[in-house]
């Protein structure tokens, strides 16, 4: 299975695959590859493409720890295949259905482009952020035995190695087509491979309202008015604090301070197939009690973070920490009622067995499940500490989200425990968990710890089962982290997957 992974603290938006085996050796079509039909549906493949006369590979140029291989513009080289291709090597060939295709970088998540369309001979081409322009889409035709030549469709003109060089570093540029090795490119098949999602990424490069936030996560949405559209609860969150030239101000004191504890967001509904996913057309929502602040204080504490949700006819029910400082103090499901849109009334919910206690934090996800015939929702949580690894299961009546019950290992329990066996797993990795179900299937997304600058080992992986509290299959790695900025890799923890995104065997994390 695959995966389509978001990570939502950093602003990146990634996917991965369950069957990402990259020490298989590389593949060369002889004829027409088995290229991807769309964005999110059919044949999923990952390649590489090199150049028939220097036997080097396409690759987005810049220095990596510098961030520049995510950057907009980033000029494309050649290089020498990598045993193990590095992602800047990795395309999605996506097919648009009309003759042409999209060729997407499995690193940035940008797309293979001929800058501004212009029609300049030996113009250096680029990646870009896809804008569905004809200057980003490619006719992909067979010449010969195992060799393709690529034309844009806007200019006409095919992509070359410039001077037929063998250099490393060379640019890869734009030509009339001369039908020669210049321009004939092998397009090698690679075992299906992960990809950052440029397009959803973009989605939280917010400039006004919520504009950054630590959490988040979507709770998709069926009731009235609201039919179609997804519900983006977060956490401590930066409010209409963008500059002038885009950036914002450094973390902490007066500096840059934290101005909502929480916020909540709405995403418009599908148009036509496809998600609306313009910043500017998620807008902040208010609630009664607490305006852009949304959800209310518990009495003497400071914050409510929420984490995990699900909608229920009219209502949906978050859960949230509560606290102050760096401690969480008590815990609540508030409930979101919907029945009087565009109006949110907001209520802390009494659950005295779930909320009294802080050893088990049910922060990792909520699932609707039937089992022997009864609606539940089983929610997730992690044992004492931020980075627990261990993994627990509560539950409760979808008639009665005020009642729940505990697995302790052996049976459901009117009161949680950490007692040993009461654990559905245990040692994940310290970096959070989520749990969810995506095609009939419940998964576990987890990542190494990484509340810190500069951790090396900065991998997620995923395992499945049938079950939504057993059966779970080995851990798999899907993914490594790529970001850098200013030579320094960044903070990131907290994952969320986003089922409702998802499409055939990707998943949105």
């Amino acid at each position: 299975m695959k995966s389509k992974l978001a990570f939502i603290a950093a602003a990146a938006c990634l996917l991965a695959v369950q069957s990402c085996k990259k020490n298989e050796p590389l593949k060369t079509e002889q004829n027409s590859p088995n290229l991807r039909t769309s964005a999110l549906t059919g044949a999923f493949n990952s390649y590489t493409i090199t150049n028939s006369g220097s036997t080097k590979a396409i690759e987005v140029g810049g220095t990596l720890n510098q961030g520049q291989k995510m950057d907009n513009s980033r000029l494309l080289q050649q290089w020498a295949p990598a045993a193990t291709p590095d992602r800047w090597q990795e395309w999605n060939i996506i097919d648009l259905g009309t003759g042409y295709y999209r060729i997407q970088s499995l690193f940035s998540g940008q797309t293979l482009s001929v800058p501004g369309g212009f029609t300049t001979q030996g113009l250096t081409l680029e990646q870009y952020p896809w804008l569905a322009g004809t200057a980003q889409q490619w006719q992909i035709t067979l010449v010969s035995g195992s060799n393709y030549k690529i034309i844009n469709r806007a200019t006409g003109l095919a992509i070359t190695n410039e001077g037929g060089s063998t250099t490393n570093g060379t640019a890869i540029t734009q030509r009339t087509y001369v039908n020669n090795a210049t321009q004939w490119w092998k397009i090698n098949l690679l075992a299906r491979d992960s990809y950052r999602d440029e397009v959803i990424t973009n989605f939280f490069k917010r400039t006004s309202g919520s504009t950054a936030f630590d959490g988040v996560f979507s709770v998709p949405l069926t009731y009235g008015a609201n039919n179609g559209k997804v519900m983006w609860p977060t956490n401590d969150t930066y409010w209409n604090n963008i500059n002038a030239n885009g950036s914002t101000n450094c973390l902490g004191g007066e500096n840059q301070p934290i101005a909502l504890r929480c916020s909540n967001l709405i995403q418009p509904a599908q148009s036509g197939g496809n998600w609306n996913w313009s910043p500017g057309s998620t807008v902040n929502i208010t609630s009664t009690s607490n305006g852009n602040q949304f959800f209310p204080f518990l009495s003497g504490t400071q914050w409510t973070w929420p984490s995990g949700g699900i909608e229920i006819g009219s209502h949906a029910y978050i859960y949230a920490d509560e606290g102050s400082g760096l401690t969480n103090t008590s815990a609540g499901i508030y409930d979101i009622n919907m029945g009087s849109l565009p109006t949110y009334t907001v209520t802390r919910l009494s659950t005295p067995a779930m909320s009294g206690q802080t050893a088990i934090r049910y922060m990792r996800g909520m699932i609707k499940h039937t089992d022997a015939g009864v609606n539940y929702v089983y929610v997730y949580g992690n044992g004492s500490g931020w980075g627990s690894g261990d993994v627990y299961v509560a539950r409760f009546l979808q008639s009665s989200p005020t009642t729940w019950t505990f697995w302790n290992g052996s049976s459901w329990a009117a009161s949680p425990t950490t007692a040993a066996g009461a654990a559905i797993l245990t040692g994940l990795p310290w970096g959070g968990f989520w749990v969810a179900k995506v095609n009939n299937k419940f998964v576990i997304a987890s990542m190494d710890f990484g509340f810190g600058c500069d951790i090396a080992q900065r991998d997620v992986y995923t395992r499945f089962s049938s079950d939504p509290k057993s059966g779970w299959s080995a851990q798999k790695k899907v993914y490594s982290l790529p970001d850098y900025k200013q030579g320094h890799s960044p903070t990131f923890y907290a994952p969320a997957i986003h089922p409702q995104f998802s499409s055939n065997s990707e998943m949105v994390f």
